[in-house]
């Protein structure tokens, strides 16, 4: 498991590195070679733990502003507390989640809201959703109608 923390840079910490190691040590290798040259504030501490044959070890590296990676921001697990997940969604409902994700795609289905990179529904809007279709249902929507799927082709017919 590999653990990366940023540490900011004091004035002492500045004052003991030589000129050189003071510089952020971001390189970009592409397109072409180039150095940032901008003063570090940043130390990103990487540890590493053991694994197979590699020993427990800690790398680290100085960088700018600019170059520092993002910490961040935790959300909360729920956006709202009207909102429930997919699971919920297909205990609810019955239908199965690659159908859900298959409706949203093609912007059918019940509204989704995405957060923290999983889809929510909210609560009302999955109830209605579920009373739309069992009327659907019930009236024979799910059936074939007279000519709607074409008959399957036999073989050795003319």
């Amino acid at each position: 498991m590999t653990k990366r923390r940023v540490e900011e840079l004091s004035g002492a910490d500045l004052a003991a590195m030589g000129w050189g190691t003071r510089r952020c040590s971001y390189v970009r290798k592409r397109p072409t070679v180039a150095y940032c040259f901008n003063e570090a504030r940043f130390r990103v501490v990487v540890d590493v733990a053991a694994a197979g044959n590699r020993k427990a070890h800690t790398t680290s590296r100085v960088v700018c502003d600019l170059h520092a990676p993002r910490v961040r921001e935790v959300l909360p697990e729920r956006p709202e507390p009207d909102l429930i997940g997919v699971n919920e969604v297909v205990a609810m409902t019955g239908v199965d989640a690659s159908a859900l994700c298959r409706w949203r795609k093609v912007g059918r289905g019940p509204a989704a809201v995405k957060w923290n990179g999983r889809y929510w529904y909210r609560k009302a809007e999955i109830e209605r959703f579920s009373e739309a279709r069992k009327i659907l249902h019930g009236l024979g929507f799910a059936t074939c109608r007279e000519g709607a799927i074409p008959s399957p082709k036999v073989r050795g017919s003319g």
